[in-house]
């Protein structure tokens, strides 16, 4: 799989295409009117692939220089599943990493800068964890407050383990 960063005119937004030595059998845009990046991919077992990064787009067609983490699951033809995108009242906030666990379950890790929620817990500035469910739904989310942002890498164990790496400033809490 290839993901990408695509920008036509005043729409950006995130690209993947599934490919082998034949060439590219889709490739699909999803996204909104703003600035979307993908940060990290992930495929299943079955060939749903998971996208994560940040959008500006998802939430209004004005350009307002906030943006928000978000995922999206698509199938083997390219057609999504369902997106999660994170509401955060600041903005700022993005997921720069991916993994899945053997029942599906989605886990992100990245930073925020602005205060928001997910699954139910609020947060500011620093570094998450978060799981979302194989059906999309938001479940669990570790706020780390640190100084500096944010979450850089996340790995799942066979016992089902999370493992997560980033950067941050000064003390973590």
């Amino acid at each position: 799989d290839l993901t990408g960063f695509n920008s036509g005119g005043t729409l950006s937004c995130t690209s993947s295409c599934t490919y082998d030595t034949s060439g590219c059998y889709w490739a699909r845009a999803v996204g909104g009117p703003a600035l979307d990046t993908p940060q990290d991919i992930v495929v299943d077992s079955k060939g749903n692939s998971f996208i994560t990064g940040m959008t500006m787009g998802f939430h209004s067609t004005a350009w307002n220089w906030k943006y928000f983490f978000f995922v999206n699951k698509l199938d083997g033809s390219g057609s999504q599943l369902w997106s999660v995108v994170n509401k955060s009242t600041g903005g700022h906030n993005r997921a720069d990493a991916i993994a899945l666990d053997t029942q599906g379950g989605v886990y992100l890790t990245g930073g925020c800068e602005y205060q928001g929620s997910l699954a139910g817990k609020s947060y500011s500035k620093g570094m998450f964890l978060a799981r979302i469910s194989s059906a999309g739904k938001e479940q669990s989310f570790i706020h780390l407050k640190t100084n500096g942002i944010a979450g850089a890498g996340i790995g799942v164990g066979n016992k089902g383990q999370v493992y997560a790496t980033g950067d941050f400033q000064y003390t973590l809490s």
